[in-house]
């Protein structure tokens, strides 16, 4: 494994696809692969670039500042509801349901469905390494993705879901 630090040597490894290769696929047996060996951030050109260029509309500048609002809204109700409780464990009130809550709003997945993305990807997180994931963990990596998969293309099928949304995008 090499570590590159410089902002230099970073840019121009990540911009030389020719030489330079991030898709897994490419040193994984096709067998050992999983799901994450094909995720946008470990694939190349061309195939990097449609994939990215679907979801740079929900990072505009524009978006982003939607978001940001949003982002607020999400925080103030976290807020009132454990200032209502008189007390709050901030790890499981707050810290972990905010990024839920903002990745359900960026996908146009409803909110209170978003524990099921959450078992999903943990189970996909299991098979994460393909050079040291055991069979059952890809086997729980495959059937994760497998569900989500059905779930999204079954939001992506549903007419006007979610407008202004990554599912919304797609539909």
């Amino acid at each position: 494994i090499w570590l590159f630090s410089r902002y230099r040597d970073v840019s121009a490894i990540l911009r030389d696809t020719r030489s330079i290769s991030k898709e897994v696929s490419r040193r994984v047996p096709a067998d050992r692969q999983t799901a994450f060996d094909r995720m946008l951030l470990n694939l190349d050109p061309p195939e990097h670039t449609r994939l990215r260029a679907l979801l740079a509309p929900q990072f505009s500048v524009r978006r982003v500042a939607e978001l940001e609002a949003d982002i607020e809204k999400i925080v103030d109700r976290l807020l009132t509801a454990m200032a209502a409780n008189g007390e709050a464990d901030f790890m499981a009130d707050f810290a972990r349901r905010l990024p839920i809550l903002v990745i359900a709003g960026i996908i146009g997945v409803p909110p209170q469905e978003m524990p099921l993305l959450k078992g999903w990807t943990d189970d996909l997180l299991t098979g994460l390494d393909s050079a040291r994931a055991t069979a059952d963990e890809k086997a729980r990596a495959g059937a994760g993705l497998a569900a989500m998969t059905d779930y999204l293309s079954g939001l992506i099928r549903q007419a006007g879901h979610a407008a202004g949304t990554i599912v919304g995008q797609l539909t």
